[in-house]
């Protein structure tokens, strides 16, 4: 989101030395930890917070919402979610009106009441294009930590009307291209504009269907007792699961081009990787309700059960392969954000699941391979910090994911419930909490006292079980062709 070339020369959106000065003290905050022999206080640090949001509030510019996102991209990997949230949600309302959250080059369209403008407008593409890249990260760290709380989103995707942004390479450059627009995944995109986005854009595509996955089926309130309303959802679960199949197979040719799965992928791209990782993941957390639902829903068995499991299981243990071999293909001293995080929690815990599902089958190997990837991202995003900080979000995750795994095996009766991911990713675990969210007594108060009639779910059978929606290809492997390779620029640095 910063022009490297245009801030060295003082041409970015930081236009002053005051918003330059910010800029630098959001840089300080964020990477101090990784320079050896720094002399950063916690107190210096939280000093300089408290200069970045007085001069974020007081005077509204790029440089201020640059800032912030670095804030809320160290809080959220730090561990300090509440913390983000404030951020991102101050973030998210500047965006707005500061009318980065709309493309300006949409003629056609004009409000009758014409808004004033905090910006300048601008025929440069550079600029134009930070705009949209500000917009868009501050987009991706809000649907994160929504996603990982549970939490409602601040804007709905279909209001938006932006451009997706451009290939970073062509950015760095300065070269003017036109992307497509933003939920335009499934149209016919020529090959030019294939050529123009770049892994930034399926990154931004990816959250965004993890983003409706949640909004759609998980946090929809429904009476399991009515058939009229399971079969609505089952009909938005089933077409949030064709979504994301399309999407894996409509991705650009130029990461297919392995058939023979023998070409070395030398430098893999954070971007990519993390969208894939995301992809999968998003998988976990539409079918994992599918596949371990509770014994109570009368229309269990009239649901694709095994499809599910299959999915869940697949999903995970490739997430374990994409980021064990993410960690051996990128520099040591490179941080991973806390959305890789989240979903290697998500296929862990879903793992645990299975094994507890499966009492004949050992854990699954991929579940320590989870807990290696997340302890060596939490040794990369600590740096050269000293012990004793905060538990960052890695080593969060890795610590609930072993508690879980003690209870699992310490407690035979114990079960995972599959609802309750976000609350045990983000609350302080313990023996009260975990058996807390075991099914009890008023866990059947949503079951009536005369089973449905049978008819009254025939429906289910026939939008469910066919043959075709199992046979689905839904997981992004690793093996993939192309699919996880940087786009190696010669002309510039890579980051």
């Amino acid at each position: 989101m910063i022009h490297q070339g245009r801030f060295s020369q003082g041409s970015s959106g930081a236009t002053t030395r005051e918003e330059t000065c910010t800029l630098l003290d959001a840089m300080t905050v964020a990477a101090a930890k990784f320079v050896p022999g720094n002399k950063l206080t916690s107190e210096s640090k939280t000093s300089l917070r408290k200069r970045i949001f007085e001069n974020a509030i007081a005077h509204s510019s790029l440089a201020a919402l640059q800032a912030l996102i670095i804030l809320a991209f160290d809080d959220l990997g730090s561990g300090n979610i509440d913390r983000a949230w404030q951020t991102l949600g101050f973030l998210t309302k500047t965006t707005i009106y500061m009318q980065i959250s709309q493309e300006p080059d949409d003629q056609n369209r004009h409000p009758f009441c014409q808004p004033v403008r905090p910006l300048r407008p601008t025929d440069d593409f550079t600029t134009t294009e930070e705009r949209r890249r500000i917009f868009w990260i501050a987009f991706l760290l809000e649907r994160c930590c929504a996603v990982t709380t549970g939490w409602p989103t601040s804007t709905y995707a279909d209001d938006i009307h932006r451009r997706l942004p451009c290939d970073g390479h062509l950015w760095r450059k300065e070269e003017l291209v036109v992307t497509p627009y933003f939920g335009t995944w499934d149209k016919c995109r020529s090959t030019l504009e294939l050529s123009t986005i770049g892994a930034l854009a399926y990154n931004i595509e990816a959250t965004d269907s993890m983003s409706r996955v949640m909004s759609y089926v998980l946090q929809s309130r429904v009476d399991v007792r009515d058939a009229v309303q399971i079969t609505a959802w089952l009909g938005r679960f089933k077409e949030l699961d064709s979504r994301l199949v399309h999407w894996k197979l409509l991705l650009p040719q130029k990461w297919r081009a392995n058939p023979n799965m023998t070409r070395h992928v030398p430098l893999m791209d954070p971007n990519l990787t993390t969208a894939h990782l995301t992809h999968n993941a998003t998988m976990i957390l539409l079918h994992q309700i599918i596949a371990y639902a509770p014994p109570h829903w009368h229309f269990r068995s009239r649901l694709p059960v095994d499809c599910s499991v299959d999915a869940c299981y697949l999903a995970s243990v490739e997430i374990a392969s994409i980021a064990e071999k993410y960690i051996h293909r990128s520099l040591a001293e490179s941080p991973m954000s806390s959305a890789c995080a989240f979903c290697l929690f998500i296929a862990a815990r879903v793992l645990l699941i299975w094994w507890q599902s499966n009492g004949n089958n050992g854990l699954p190997s991929e579940f320590w391979s989870i807990l290696r990837s997340l302890d060596e991202m939490s040794a990369r995003w600590t740096g050269v910090a000293a012990a004793g900080l905060k538990q960052d979000i890695f080593a969060r995750y890795a610590t609930r994911l072993r508690q879980l795994h003690s209870l699992c095996v310490s407690n035979l009766s114990y079960r995972i419930n599959v609802m309750y991911w976000a609350s045990e990713a983000n609350q302080d675990f313990s023996l009260s909490l975990a058996l807390a969210t075991q099914p009890t007594r008023s866990d059947s108060d949503n079951i009536p006292s005369a089973e449905p009639h049978a008819a009254d779910f025939d429906a289910i059978s026939g939008l469910m079980l066919d043959q075709d929606f199992a046979d689905l290809d839904r997981i992004i492997a690793f093996d993939d062709g192309m699919m996880f390779a940087a786009t190696l620029d010669t002309t510039s640095a890579m980051w």
